[in-house]
């Protein structure tokens, strides 16, 4: 017979011990609004090992549903990037994760996929549930803003990309 693992995805377990802060350029108060148009963010984090061993850590950053989701099952968590660094013990380092506003796209009843307006939870830790702010990962909120239902769909998103491209 196979066992199971128990753990949830992004679980882990380490040498050492982490904290993590959010870089200068992020902060919990100052969460970003996505725009019309606007197709990616990027996260700074300052990773700390405060343990007395050097190690390593997966840096998981996650992206939670938005509260009044006119959708009935958005996922309850999406990962949306990840790095890995390698600390000495008591070194820090900042890290920058980017998410592509796609990433908050979910599709409704009518099959529209599309970034819909509300409060999404950005969620970004490593050691242990990562992305769960009882473990030490670092927690703000994004506001997505606008007058529709849906701020724009994944075709006006891809088109407005290629466009960029030309």
């Amino acid at each position: 017979m196979l066992a199971c693992s128990r753990h949830e995805y992004g679980f882990g377990l380490s040498y050492s011990t982490f904290s993590f802060h959010w870089g200068k350029t992020t902060t919990a108060a100052n969460s970003h609004a996505i725009a019309t148009g606007e197709t990616a963010l990027t996260y700074s984090v300052t990773v700390k090992n405060t343990g007395k061993l050097a190690a390593g850590v997966a840096v998981l950053g996650f992206v939670n549903a938005s509260r009044g989701s006119v959708d009935p099952s958005p996922p309850l968590r999406e990962l949306f990037n990840f790095t890995r660094v390698w600390l000495a013990a008591g070194q820090s380092k900042t890290l920058e994760l980017s998410m592509g506003s796609d990433i908050l796209a979910n599709t409704d009843a009518k099959g529209v996929q599309a970034v819909r307006k509300g409060t999404y939870g950005v969620a970004i830790g490593g050691v242990g549930r990562a992305g769960r702010v009882e473990d030490g990962a670092v927690y703000a909120e994004l506001e997505v803003g606008g007058e529709d239902a849906a701020l724009f769909s994944m075709a006006e998103l891809r088109e407005r990309h290629e466009r960029k491209q030309v």
